[in-house]
C-alpha cells in the first residue's frame, strides 16, 4: 500500500498582537481545509471561504485597537532583504536585460574612447 503525500496549497496568516486577533489559513493552529479562520484570543470567531469576507470580520474586531508597532530593521536585515531582491531579479531577468542596463548606465570615455 502506498502513501500519498499531502500538499499544502496555501498558508496565510495576518496577526494583530495587541488585539489578540488573526486571520489564518493552512497554519498549524487551524484545520488545513482551505478556509480562512478569524481567531480572537485563540478561539474561532469566524470561518470563511474568501479572504475579503474574513477581512471584514477581522477589521471589525481590530477596529479601535492599536496596530502592531513597527520594529526598525537592523543593517544585517536590510542587507539580507537587498540580497533577496537581487537574487529574485537574477531569476527573472535574461542576459540581454543585464546587457541593456549595462549599456544604458555605462559612462562614455572622455578622451580617445570614441569611434575612429
Amino acid at each position: 500500500m502506498s502513501v500519498v503525500p499531502t500538499i499544502r496549497v496555501a498558508v496565510y496568516k495576518i496577526r494583530n498582537e495587541l488585539a489578540h486577533c488573526s486571520i489564518e489559513q493552512g497554519t498549524g493552529g487551524v484545520p488545513d481545509d482551505g478556509y480562512f479562520y478569524v481567531l480572537q484570543n485563540s478561539l474561532t470567531a469566524g470561518r470563511f471561504r474568501k479572504l475579503p469576507d474574513a477581512r471584514k470580520l477581522y477589521d471589525s474586531l481590530t477596529q479601535g485597537a492599536p496596530r502592531n508597532p513597527a520594529v526598525p530593521l537592523s543593517v544585517d536585515e536590510l542587507i539580507q532583504i537587498d540580497m533577496h531582491r537581487m537574487s529574485n531579479k537574477e531569476l527573472i531577468w535574461q542576459p540581454e536585460d543585464f546587457r541593456r542596463v549595462e549599456r544604458k548606465t555605462r559612462g562614455r570615455a572622455k578622451h580617445g574612447g570614441g569611434r575612429p
